[in-house]
């Protein structure tokens, strides 16, 4: 039997490499996104999107394979195991211990500013968990917010090692 290394296997696929490096990353090494997203320089948003789209397009082009070589065996295994793969990802993962932890926070312990803390309960926000369900672009255009809060609100949340 002829090996092929994975480099060129996703070559089979019209896969770049970059692409390919995520998949490697997260397939093989069992990395989280956001471990990737790091290493890379990339957001874990577009991680996540990389990592489907690439599983989407081997999927299909093992389809197409499967359906010009019906007798090969090991595409149906193939391609079963990248379609599990993809089940999994409509799975949200489960936020760290730490991450639980942090999201748990109130608001009121965090060292932000009185300016700040007065936005948050207008917003009725009490936890980090609930100040992550906005962005902060949709947070600058409610009256009263400047670019001082994101930035207050910004190094408080790098101090535990989540990112606004």
């Amino acid at each position: 039997m002829n090996l092929i290394t994975l480099d060129e296997r996703l070559n089979l696929f019209n896969i770049d490499e970059r692409n390919g490096e995520v998949l490697k990353r997260i397939l093989l090494f069992r990395h989280t996104y956001d471990a990737v997203a790091k290493d890379i320089g990339i957001t874990t948003q577009r991680v996540e999107q990389i990592y489907k789209t690439s599983l989407m397009h081997i999927i299909s082009s093992i389809e197409y394979f499967f359906e010009k070589y019906k007798h090969y065996e090991t595409l149906k295994e193939v391609n079963y195991n990248l379609t599990q793969q993809l089940a999994k990802l409509h799975k949200k993962p489960e936020p760290s211990e730490h991450l639980q932890s942090v999201l748990k926070l109130r608001l009121e312990d965090l060292d932000i500013t009185v300016r700040t803390m007065k936005v948050m309960k207008f917003l009725k926000f009490e936890t980090v968990a609930d100040l992550l369900t906005i962005k902060p672009k949709d947070l600058l255009k409610i009256q009263g917010v400047y670019f001082g809060v994101i930035k207050d609100i910004r190094r408080e949340l790098a101090a535990y090692g989540v990112k606004f």
